[in-house]
């Protein structure tokens, strides 16, 4: 189903946990979840019930790029995502970008989907890195908003 109808279905039936989500919506009800659906129903809890995704007790709806807000590479480094909305960004928020990937050592490149990726951030740097990067007013780019999950699970 689409995220859309997939939170629908949530909302309707007031489920709150991925549990009860795959016993009373998926056709597997002792699935795990995949590396989309996973964070999607992480996405959609914190959505309806106003709880961040980030707390302890939601780490099993998430993958370990959601857990750690960074992209794993095949290398094993992280990439880091900062929102741009619009791909307008003030200066200071574009001198922070710089000196935080100067600092850690991180390639950075522009993409097409007008981000900012920052490339080779080591797991254990990644509190640090968007400690800062929200102390500049940035939050993370990852968006689930485009994925169609049916194709995933």
């Amino acid at each position: 189903m689409s995220r859309h109808d997939l939170f629908m279905a949530v909302k309707i039936k007031q489920l709150k946990t991925k549990d009860e989500i795959f016993a009373n919506i998926s056709s597997t009800p002792d699935a795990q979840g995949c590396e989309i659906c996973k964070p999607a129903i992480g996405s959609i809890l914190s959505s309806l019930y106003n709880e961040h995704v980030m707390k302890p007790e939601h780490h099993h709806n998430q993958d370990t790029n959601d857990r750690f807000l960074g992209n794993i590479q095949r290398n094993g480094t992280f990439s880091v995502v900062p929102r741009i909305p619009g791909g307008e960004v003030t200066p200071l928020r574009l001198v922070a970008i710089g000196q935080i990937a100067s600092d850690y050592g991180l390639y950075t490149k522009v993409t097409g989907g007008q981000r900012i990726d920052m490339f080779g951030a080591q797991k254990q740097d990644l509190p640090a890195i968007w400690t800062r990067l929200h102390e500049a007013g940035l939050e993370s780019g990852e968006s689930l908003e485009t994925y169609d999950f049916s194709e995933h699970c």
